[in-house]
């Protein structure tokens, strides 16, 4: 893990401000649930994420947020439908 001091001060501001404020970039987000990036801005699009806050062209999430999202996320198979697998898009429609 790199050290905070090894970073430019203009990223050590930014580091701080996002640690403070416990935002998670889009982009690890995305690494987080494990889609591309461009996939994780479809989400979004598509309203499919936790809620985000845009600082010109990036995105954020709160952890609190991004906890309770994954929460949602989660499936459990009842009775006869256990162990069947289903595709997302229909998951989601």
């Amino acid at each position: 893990m790199m050290d905070k001091r090894d970073l430019q001060p203009e990223i050590q501001v930014l580091a701080s401000f996002f640690t403070s404020q416990q935002l998670m970039p889009a982009k690890a987000f995305a690494a987080l649930i494990g889609v591309k990036p461009e996939t994780e801005c479809q989400m979004r699009a598509r309203r499919q994420s936790p809620p985000f806050f845009k600082s010109g062209a990036s995105a954020f999430y709160r952890f609190e947020d991004v906890a309770a999202w994954l929460k949602q996320q989660r499936f459990e198979g009842e009775g006869g439908n256990a162990g069947k697998r289903q595709a997302v898009k229909d998951m989601l429609a």
